[in-house]
């Protein structure tokens, strides 16, 4: 057979090739995103918020003027109860000026609760209004004896009137009857909870065109120690966890922002001994009667019941809770300046 045919070489073989350097070695791309970029698709990309989000975004309109969703949950009514309800009261009481008191020494005015003089003139002149004491009542002290002036113009002395406040209400002793500030109660601190739930009903509100489903109240009491004006001051009271039922109708949402306005007074629950356990230092209800059931009837504290709201109404007129149309005119005022999260009618 032929030789196969020769291999054909360019190069010389004596050649010698130049040594390169290596090649830079490139690192692998980094699955990092720069702050830049992770800034940059977090605001052109918005996740969709949560539940929690979405409740948080809602406000309260009163009045049954909303379109409820399925199930919404309210921001909380938190309430801090005072260490003492005197500070309370005297926070609504006005100084009485050096004039007035002059007049009042020669007139020789009386306190219309104790029936003493408001002045001591007894020794041709008179007492400073803030530091007159009484010879017939030395013994109530100096700060029992200062006159005060209440919102409606009435005067008194102090302990007079912080006596009267604590056992009557805080209401003018006098003829006027006129509030004194806002009402105080003796509840401990807490936390109110407003869930709306559209798929439930209170019993006798199933076919009611009206009804936009049931309002859930959830109290919340934690365990703490009572203050001066509770039954044992310094004792622990144990926690309570009360849900109460309302139909989400507009006389429910009615009667939701007074209960509101009432717990945020301390003016929904008390401590004392229990009327169903009879456990001592427990969390009661005060004066103001709820529905924790939404069926059964009156007799198991449940729906239907067709005299319930005007009861509830007249036990918050007793307390002092403002009506309804005033509540709403203070929400308008205050909605003008913020945005609500709900669909009006």
């Amino acid at each position: 057979p032929p030789p196969p045919p020769p291999v054909f070489n360019p190069l010389p073989p004596t050649m010698n090739f130049p040594v390169l350097p290596p090649a830079p070695v490139i690192p692998p791309p980094s699955r990092t995103v720069p702050r830049t970029t992770r800034h940059a698709a977090a605001t052109s990309t918005r996740s969709p918020p949560s539940k929690r989000q979405k409740g948080s975004s809602l406000r309260k309109i009163p009045g049954a003027r909303i379109v409820p969703v399925a199930s919404r949950i309210q921001a909380e009514v938190e309430y801090k109860a005072p260490r003492s309800l005197k500070k309370v009261s005297m926070s609504q009481f006005q100084v009485v000026s050096e004039d007035v008191t002059r007049k009042l020494a020669a007139d020789d005015e009386e306190c219309a609760i104790c029936l003493c003089p408001l002045v001591d003139n007894t020794n041709g002149g008179y007492h400073n209004s803030m530091t007159a004491t009484l010879p017939s009542q030395a013994w109530r002290g100096k700060r029992d004896t200062r006159m005060v002036r209440l919102p409606c113009g009435h005067i008194f002395h102090q302990g007079c009137i912080l006596s009267s406040i604590s056992s009557l209400g805080n209401r003018c002793p006098y003829k006027c009857s006129k509030l004194v500030g806002e009402p105080q109660g003796k509840s401990p601190s807490g936390t109110m909870k407003i869930i709306r739930n559209s798929s439930m009903h209170c019993s006798g509100y199933e076919n009611d065109p009206s009804s936009s489903g049931t309002i859930l109240i959830q109290y919340h009491i934690p365990r703490g120690k009572q203050m001066s004006y509770h039954p044992n001051p310094g004792t622990t009271y144990h926690s309570a966890h009360r849900t109460c039922y309302l139909p989400d109708t507009k006389k429910g949402n009615e009667l939701l922002v007074r209960l509101q306005y009432a717990f945020r007074h301390g003016l929904t629950f008390t401590v004392g001994t229990s009327m169903t356990t009879g456990v001592p230092n427990s969390v009661t209800w005060a004066s103001i009667h709820h529905k924790t059931s939404p069926s059964g009837g009156s007799n198991s504290h449940g729906f239907p019941d067709t005299s319930y709201f005007a009861n509830c109404n007249k036990e918050l007129d007793d307390l002092n809770v403002p009506a309804i149309t005033e509540l709403l005119k203070e929400e308008d005022k205050s909605s003008q300046k913020k945005e609500f999260g709900a669909v009006r009618v």
